[in-house]
């Protein structure tokens, strides 16, 4: 893996903020791989991705966790597919989703890709996500309650890498 970027979110907004101004950035083919632990802001960082896409911020994005799939249709853009493959029981599972035929006319976001198949999406862009207490200044300076500074690790492999980087270069702070 090449390390593309790494940002440090200071809280949820500032997470959600990060996935805003990605969404700008994608088109139709992009595979995007979310990853990290379970609340490390995996399913808050594809809804704040997924609202900027479809340019309503208060639209319903339930996480799919139990349905794996949810399937949106953006006004004048790709549909997006937001996978979740926490419950899948093998990797040949994913085949029945329909995220292969689905490749090249959306844009794709799945959740837990260690579930995938080997070999699968080789040019999906990496984003990894974690907690880190110790994180210096963020994207968003508002500490709440529910406040937690994020990691997020970007990143892509072979030459993949380095048409990511292009494609994102201004994105970060």
């Amino acid at each position: 893996m090449t390390s593309i970027a790494t940002i440090t979110t200071a809280d949820p907004a500032g997470t959600a903020m990060a996935a805003q101004r990605l969404a700008p950035r994608l088109r139709a083919g992009d595979c995007l791989y979310l990853d990290g632990p379970l609340g490390s802001g995996k399913s808050l960082f594809a809804r704040a991705l997924i609202r900027r896409l479809l340019g309503d911020e208060e639209a319903e994005v339930p996480s799919p966790t139990f349905t794996l799939v949810q399937l949106y249709e953006p006004d004048g853009g790709p549909s997006v597919w937001h996978a979740d493959l926490y419950r899948l029981s093998a990797p040949e599972d994913v085949y029945d989703l329909g995220l292969e035929e689905e490749a090249d006319g959306s844009i794709q976001l799945i959740e837990w890709p260690d579930r995938l198949p080997d070999g699968w999406r080789p040019d999906a862009l990496h984003i990894a996500l974690r907690m880190d207490a110790g994180a210096g200044p963020g994207l968003d300076s508002h500490v709440g309650a529910d406040a937690g500074r994020r990691v997020i690790d970007i990143g892509g492999r072979g030459p993949f890498a380095g048409t990511w980087a292009r494609r994102l270069e201004g994105w970060t702070p």
